[in-house]
């Protein structure tokens, strides 16, 4: 008790169950030991000329005497810190809680720990685990076996909110987001002030609409530049269908003038036959307008060959130049023609 203007007013109580209360008369549920009431704030100061600052200790024993030890085991709660709010009828609906658990088998001067954070969701009454760290330093969010430096784990299929956002610092404007579909699959989106511009997708269909991409090329001029910067003769850049080998099968190159639109013409390498050995052609076919893309060139080890004509003999497979002798023929039956020389010359 305490004296106030020479009178007296409790100020705290011990009550027959060694409950410490302190501005209170009774112990209110969840009754523990040591108990605040009224404007219930608490300030603890160390007043001390050197580095070290309060300290608060939180310890576990699964000795029943107080200054007695038993060890405690992997999975045991050292402490608890538990938010509850008044629901209406008492004060035993928990907000939160943070808890320390001994995160493995301890023993003499080790103590493997981690924390856990918990929340609890709308239209419930108990918490539920968002995160913890565990006695690895890994952090797991949605997970209670985080394997990474930070693991997240959804369990809601819900692509909206089960990912990682990324928000401008000055304003709402999202910047990144990386997310899972609910079926396994990983994506990214990237903004430029709050518009979607890229999406990469795991096993869907990824666009770029930003700007321009270089691979090699810190600044692209075009919407896709590959530069090589091996001096060893690689190819900077590969076409790749991966099938056997069948006639007339192969990959190309489908050139399209809008974006979305039809093919206007393609550029690809094709099989000959359904043997390997046989080798295979290039091609270049335009599109007519009405009937589609129709083969116009090929090169293949016949030579070069036009509009479609497969044939050998008709190949062209070398440059030549020649001479020929002409026959000059006159329009009656019995002409009379005079000439000089008798010569000509061909390039095939």
């Amino acid at each position: 008790a305490t004296r106030k203007s020479g009178s007296t007013s409790e100020s705290a109580r011990i009550d027959s169950s060694g409950r410490l209360l302190l501005g209170a008369s009774s112990s209110v549920a969840p009754n523990r030991a040591f108990q605040i009431a009224g404007s219930a704030n608490m300030s603890i100061c160390s007043n001390v000329n050197s580095a070290d600052g309060v300290t608060v200790d939180y310890i576990k024993s699964r000795n029943t005497t107080y200054g007695s030890n038993t060890i405690v085991q992997s999975g045991d709660t050292i402490a608890k810190i538990q938010f509850r709010g008044d629901d209406g009828s008492d004060y035993l609906t928990q907000a939160a809680q943070i808890a320390a658990q001994v995160d493995g088998t301890p023993g003499a001067n080790d103590m493997p720990g981690r924390l856990t954070f918990s929340t609890t969701s709308d239209g419930n009454n108990s918490p539920t685990e968002r995160m913890r760290i565990d006695s690895s330093g890994n952090v797991g969010i949605g997970t209670s076996s985080p394997t990474s430096v930070l693991h997240i784990k959804s369990d809601a299929n819900n692509e909206v909110n089960n990912g990682i956002l990324f928000e401008a610092d000055d304003s709402t404007h999202k910047v990144f987001r990386l997310l899972e579909n609910g079926t396994g699959e990983a994506y990214s989106e990237w903004y430029y002030q709050n518009s979607l511009k890229n999406v990469i997708r795991a096993n869907g269909n990824s666009y770029f609409t930003g700007g321009s991409v270089g691979i090699n090329a810190t600044s692209p001029d075009r919407k896709l530049e590959v530069v090589d910067t091996n001096s060893n003769g690689s190819y900077p850049l590969a076409v790749s269908n991966f099938i056997n080998a069948t006639a007339n099968k192969g990959a190309a190159i489908d050139f399209r003038l809008t974006t979305g639109g039809n093919t206007r013409g393609e550029l690809g390498c094709k099989w000959v036959s359904n043997s390997s050995s046989d080798g295979t052609y290039f091609y270049f076919a335009p599109n007519d307008g009405t009937s589609g893309n129709i083969q116009r060139l090929r090169i293949d080890d016949d030579g070069l060959k036009f509009n479609s004509d497969t044939a050998a003999a008709n190949a062209l497979d070398d440059y030549e130049t020649g001479t020929w002798t002409p026959s000059i023929l006159g329009g009656t039956s019995n002409p009379s023609l005079t000439y000089s020389s008798q010569s000509g010359a061909y390039e095939k």
